[in-house]
């Protein structure tokens, strides 16, 4: 949608498409069924885990360049989903410091459930931390386990679906190494 902010162009479709009402509608329409359908922003890997931990960890480490790349206003987030006895974990999206969390937005094969969130908390300013749950997280522990890698100090936190309402630093799993 770039061409939007290229003013003579614009000019140019508003007039061949018949004014302004006929390009509102050529603009709502796709975003209406954008809107109404979702995305799919993660996609689920082949790859499968023995534990829901194992698939967390894993792909913790997978992405670690991109973590490394993150600035302060960013965070990355992926998905855990269990495919019978197995866990598999999806692929990453960068978002901001608040994020929606749809479930809808997972791309999983037929008889997979998503079971878990997995995100990062950016390295803060000076004089500040982000190692724990924020209050959002532990609203959305509701209704999946939620994991923590805090690039502050590399631990890998978690916080069990239903049980994050009094528990803002859950508990500390392990570390990965070379995260900040």
């Amino acid at each position: 949608m770039a061409y939007l902010t290229n003013e003579p162009f614009l000019l140019n479709v508003i007039k061949r498409e018949g004014g302004l009402g006929s390009m509102f509608k050529l603009i709502t329409i796709p975003l209406g069924v954008l809107l109404l359908t979702g995305c799919i922003e993660y996609e689920t890997n082949l790859k499968e885990y023995q534990t829901e931990q194992s698939a967390v960890i894993a792909w913790y480490k997978s992405n670690i360049k991109v973590i490394k790349g993150l600035n302060e206003t960013q965070e990355l987030l992926g998905w855990v989903v269990k495919c019978g006895d197995f866990y598999r974990n999806t692929s990453y999206v960068v978002g901001g410091v608040s994020n929606p969390l749809r479930e809808r937005e997972v791309s999983k094969p037929r008889g997979c459930t998503v079971v878990a969130n997995i995100h990062t908390h950016p390295i803060p300013l000076r004089g500040m931390t982000s190692d724990f749950f924020s209050g959002d997280d532990l609203s959305a522990s509701k209704f999946w386990n939620m994991y923590l890698l805090s690039q502050e100090s590399c631990k890998v936190r978690r916080v069990r679906r239903g049980k994050g309402v009094n528990s803002q630093y859950g508990e500390v799993l392990g570390y990965v190494k070379g995260c900040k």
